[in-house]
C-alpha cells in the first residue's frame, strides 16, 4: 500500500473543488495579475486515501458523472429542438398565416416571394416613424436598457458588466412600446430587433422607431425575428459595416396581413412562444441543478464527505 501516492486524476479533481480554489484565490497577491505562490498552495491540506481507494472512488465518480453528462446532453438537445420549433412557428405564421391550406400569390417583391392571397405588401414607413431623442443630462434619472437575445432588458448599473461609457448623456430615449433595431454589423449581431417594455435610454448606435400601433409593433417584432434568423436583409446592407440607414430601411416592403389576421397571428405566437419559453426555462434550470449536483458529488467524494468505495 502506498498511502501518500496521489493519482493525477485525483489531484486534478481535488484542485478544482470550490473549497480548494477559494483557498488558493484568497492567498493570491498582485492587483493586475494576481498569483499564488507554491508555498500557499502546498500548505492546503489534502485528503489522500490509499491508491486502491482513489482508483475505486474515481471509477465510481466516472460512472456517475458520465450518466449526469449524458442527461445534460439530452436536455441541451431538447432545448435546441424547442428553439427550432419556436422559430419554425414564427416563420410560418408571419409569412403564411395560420391557415395551413391558404392559397398563396406572388407578392411582387423579390425578397418576400409569395404571401397569402388576402395579404398585401407595404413599406415599413406605413407602420413605423423614425425617432431620435438624445437624453442629455437627464441620463442620471433614466433606466439603461440594452438589446439582447432575451429582448430589450434593463441593465444593472450597480453591478455593471461589459464596457460602460464615461457618460450616458449621448444615449437616446426610448419609450415603452417603441421598436429598436440594430442596423449595423447585421451578420454578426445576435439580435437586430426588440420592443421596449419600459421607458429608458439606450445607445445611439441603435435606431428607434415609433410604431403606428401596438398591433403592428407586435407583428413586425415577430416578422423581424424570422428575418433575423435567416439574415434575409442582406440585399439591403451597405458598406463594410453592413449598415442600413433609417431612410432606406423604412422603404423596405414587408407583408401586410389584414388587421384581423395580424391580431390572430400575434395572439397565437404570444401563447405558443410563451409556453415554449417556459419549458425552455424549466429545462435550463434542471440542467443547472444537474451540474450543481455533479460538482457537489465530486467535491464530497474527494474530500471524504461521502463514501464511494465498494462495499466490503
Amino acid at each position: 500500500m502506498e498511502p501518500h501516492k496521489v493519482l493525477p486524476a485525483w489531484l486534478n479533481l481535488w484542485l478544482l473543488t470550490d473549497e480548494v480554489t477559494q483557498q488558493i484565490e484568497a492567498s493570491c497577491e498582485g492587483a493586475k495579475m494576481p498569483r499564488a505562490d507554491w508555498g500557499s498552495i502546498g500548505a492546503v491540506p489534502m485528503p489522500v486515501p490509499p491508491v486502491t481507494e482513489q482508483r475505486s472512488i474515481l471509477g465510481s465518480l466516472d460512472r456517475a458523472t458520465t450518466c449526469i453528462d449524458a442527461l445534460v446532453a439530452k436536455k441541451t438537445r431538447f432545448i435546441d429542438l424547442l428553439r427550432e420549433k419556436r422559430q419554425a412557428l414564427i416563420t410560418h405564421a408571419v409569412t403564411r398565416g395560420l391557415d395551413p391550406g391558404v392559397p398563396m400569390k406572388e407578392s411582387g417583391v423579390d425578397w418576400l416571394g409569395e404571401v397569402p392571397v388576402s395579404w398585401g405588401v407595404a413599406p415599413l414607413k406605413s407602420f413605423l416613424q423614425f425617432r431620435r431623442d438624445i437624453v442629455g443630462t437627464d441620463s442620471a434619472n433614466t433606466r439603461l436598457l440594452s438589446l439582447t437575445l432575451q429582448g430589450v432588458i434593463e441593465r444593472d448599473l450597480e453591478n455593471p458588466t461589459g464596457k460602460m461609457p464615461a457618460s450616458f448623456d449621448g444615449y437616446q430615449r426610448i419609450s415603452a412600446g417603441e421598436m429598436v433595431f440594430c442596423l449595423f454589423d447585421m451578420d454578426e449581431t445576435p439580435r437586430t430587433v426588440g420592443v421596449a417594455p419600459q421607458d429608458g435610454m439606450l445607445t445611439s448606435a441603435y435606431t428607434v422607431f415609433r410604431p403606428q400601433s401596438e398591433l403592428w409593433a407586435r407583428y413586425l417584432y415577430y416578422f423581424f425575428l424570422h428575418v433575423d434568423e435567416y439574415k434575409r436583409l442582406k440585399p439591403f446592407y451597405k458598406g463594410l459595416r453592413k449598415t442600413i440607414r433609417p431612410g432606406p430601411f423604412l422603404s423596405i416592403q414587408v407583408p401586410r396581413p389584414r388587421d384581423g389576421d395580424a391580431e390572430a397571428i400575434v395572439d397565437h405566437l404570444d401563447r405558443t412562444t410563451s409556453r415554449i419559453d417556459t419549458l425552455i426555462a424549466k429545462t435550463e434550470r434542471s440542467i443547472e441543478l444537474l451540474r450543481e449536483h455533479r460538482t457537489a458529488l465530486i467535491t464530497a467524494a474527494v474530500t471524504g464527505k461521502i463514501d464511494l468505495r465498494p462495499a466490503a
